[in-house]
């Protein structure tokens, strides 16, 4: 199984002209191995969670999960953010807020069975 995330259209951040399309062909050729793909594209923050969650809840079943993000990322304090297209960060504080941690994204596929 595999997440592929690629963000591209931020609404109050410099947009990022090639990750989308990088997303699309990852995806692509992680389909044409044999890889159940799961593609999401510009989401929102409450888009991205819930994506998260569904593919948490489906990599529990394999043996191999994987997860590409193409996209802005921040350090904050140590910590590492995955920002959705929705973020309007002006502090750490919102970008912890509005944002998913690298923490967190990583622990969707903890679950799978002999890789992630």
């Amino acid at each position: 199984m595999a997440l592929v995330i690629g963000m591209g259209e931020y609404e109050t951040i410099s947009p990022l002209a090639n990750t989308r399309n990088d997303a699309q062909d990852i995806a692509e050729t992680l389909e044409e191995i044999g890889f159940d793909v799961t593609l999401g594209i510009d989401l929102s923050l409450t888009e991205l969670r819930s994506v998260m969650k569904d593919f948490s809840f489906r990599s529990e079943t394999a043996d191999l999960a994987l997860i590409y993000f193409a996209g802005h990322g921040i350090e904050v304090q140590g910590e590492n953010f995955l920002i959705p297209v929705d973020a309007r960060p002006a502090s750490n504080i919102d970008v912890q807020r509005q944002s998913v941690s690298l923490k967190d994204m990583l622990e969707v596929v903890e679950r799978a069975r002999v890789m992630r």
